[in-house]
């Protein structure tokens, strides 16, 4: 679900949605830094659970810091087909990372009106121009095409 990784900085980011972690369009804006472990640089991650992230400082102290709950809140919604709570949750909580985080699982798992919706609030306005674009062809198989191009599958939308 989440992935936490130390950057070149050497500071320690939670990535909320690892799908789109090679995604230059979406990875910027899930990416979560953790404020209180950048004193722990170059220190190994002990572990990773829940929202939870320990880390073992060079003088044996753990350190522990948490990420909101969330974007695991959201993950449930999506994991189950309730676009509309997700949506729901991402007004209410009015975070742009977790609308981005939105966006990509809406665009993975093909709900373009979710999608439309969280990339309207992100300001992304090329990206949900080409949604809008795909949701106004009239062909199922001509904007399931588009959509694998616009996930980087051109094998698929060829086939």
């Amino acid at each position: 679900m989440f992935l936490c990784e130390e950057r070149s900085d050497e500071k320690k980011v939670v990535r909320c949605y690892t799908v789109v972690v090679y995604d230059r369009r979406f990875a910027p804006a899930i990416l979560r830094s953790s404020s209180n472990l950048t004193s722990c640089r170059s220190s190994p991650l002990s572990s990773f659970f829940g929202t939870t992230i320990t880390v073992r400082r060079a003088d044996g102290a753990l350190l522990t810091s948490t990420v909101p709950p969330y974007p695991a809140m959201l993950y449930e919604y999506v994991d189950a087909g309730r676009f509309k709570e997700a949506v729901r949750l991402c007004r209410f909580i009015k975070n742009k990372q977790l609308w981005a985080t939105l966006a990509a699982m809406s665009i993975s798992h093909q709900d373009l009106d979710s999608a439309e919706i969280a990339l309207s609030a992100t300001k992304e306005v090329d990206k949900l121009q080409y949604i809008k674009y795909i949701k106004g062809i009239e062909s199922s198989e001509v904007r399931n095409a588009e959509m694998m191009l616009y996930k980087r599958c051109p094998e698929e939308a060829e086939r």
